[in-house]
Order: structure tokens, then sequence, then C-alpha cells
């Protein structure tokens, strides 16, 4: 019962949530929902700060995203921030439920919604090789976590931005941490804001708000 009365008070918190994903993955035999599976890499909180940085940013109409998994974040851009014009995501592909969110989001979202299979060291660079022309408001940077693959991620992002942009990075912890700061000391970013958030399921979570220092987009993204 307390449970049921927690996790409600966390979806109003929340706002739009991803509950429908969630119910479409039940029905078809995966449980993985947001708020009791520590395997997810977004929380209702979370969700609720991302949903607040959309608005407070309405220029964002186009985001490139490393790490679907089951797609709750891609979810949550498409369906609570309707000025989103297009979404790529590129990942490993690994898990079963993983083209079942894929197509859900392709039959909701159509030409909206893209995704790119296998690993973002290769599909990113391939992205860019073949379309030179596309790039993206906001790019989002959830995969692996490892020190290696997330300054990977984070270098090749930056031929996927425009001139103005967000850099959002999350699991802003452990090896993700010190990829960032690598990139910090290189010169290659600069971090406007640390958003913090705590769930018992979950417990401390981090990600950041940056910029490429290409230009003085890093101040006038935040403005």
């Amino acid at each position: 019962m307390l449970l049921s009365l927690f996790l409600s008070l966390a979806a109003l918190i929340a706002g739009p949530n991803t509950s429908e994903l969630d119910h479409f993955l039940h029905k078809k035999g995966f449980h993985l929902n947001s708020e009791t599976q520590t395997h997810s890499s977004l929380t209702s909180r979370q969700g609720a700060q991302l949903n607040a940085l959309l608005r407070d940013n309405p220029w964002v109409h186009s985001i490139a995203q490393v790490g679907f998994d089951a797609g709750h974040t891609a979810f949550l851009f498409l369906q609570n921030r309707p000025q989103i014009r297009e979404l790529i995501a590129f990942d490993l592909n690994l898990h079963t439920y993983t083209p079942l969110c894929v197509q859900f989001l392709k039959n909701r979202y159509k030409t909206t919604f893209e995704f790119y299979p296998g690993d973002s060291q290769e599909q990113i660079p391939e992205f860019l090789a073949q379309n030179p022309e596309r790039t993206f408001d906001l790019f989002y940077v959830d995969g692996d976590h490892s020190y290696e693959n997330t300054l990977d991620d984070i270098i090749h992002g930056r031929d996927l931005v425009k001139p103005k942009h967000l850099l959002v990075i999350n699991h802003y912890q452990d090896e993700v941490y010190q990829a960032v700061q690598t990139c910090v000391e290189e010169g290659l970013i600069e971090i406007n804001q640390v958003i913090h958030s705590q769930t018992p399921f979950h417990g401390h979570r981090v990600f950041i708000t940056a910029c490429y220092k290409m230009c003085a987009c890093c101040h006038e993204a935040i403005d």
C-alpha cells in the first residue's frame, strides 16, 4: 500500500511519464517499470528534470541520442515535448525487448524517430559520413558508461550538433565522470549544470548539461 502511494506521488511530481511504454512492455512479457527496476537508466525524477530542461529551451527541435535500451528516455522526449521534430537513437540492440520498443516508437512517431543499431563508435561516424548536412540541437549521452566509450561518444558528438546546442550526459559518476573531466581538461566541453536526484530504488543519480567549446553557445543555450 505504501509503495503504491509512493509511486503514485512520484508520477504526479514527474508530470507526463512513460507508463504507456511500460504497459506495452508488460503486455509483451517484460516488466521494466522505470521506478521499480534498478537496471533502468531513467527515473521519474530525472524525467521531470529533463522535461524542465526542454521546456526551458524551446528552441530544441532535434535530438541525437546514444543509448536506447527500452526507449524510456526517447519516448519521454517525444511524448512530452511536441516541438521535437526528429530524434535519432544509437544503441547496441542487445536486449530482446529493444526491437519491440523501437517498433513501438516508429509506429507512434513515424519518420520523426530513427534507430541505428550497433556500436556507436562505428555508427556515429558512418551516420556523419552519409548525412554530413544533418546536425542536432541536443546530443544525449547514456551509453555503456565506460570511460573509453563515453569519451569517444563525446568526441564524435561534436560533429553531430548545431552551433547552438545542448550536450546532456547521464550517469555522471565513476567512469563517465572521468571521461567528462578529461574532455573538460582538454578544452573540448564546458559544463553548465550538474543536476542531482535521489530515489529509494536507484539511490543518487546525476546528469549534466554541457556544451562543446566551439562558440559562445555554452552561455546562449542556458540564457
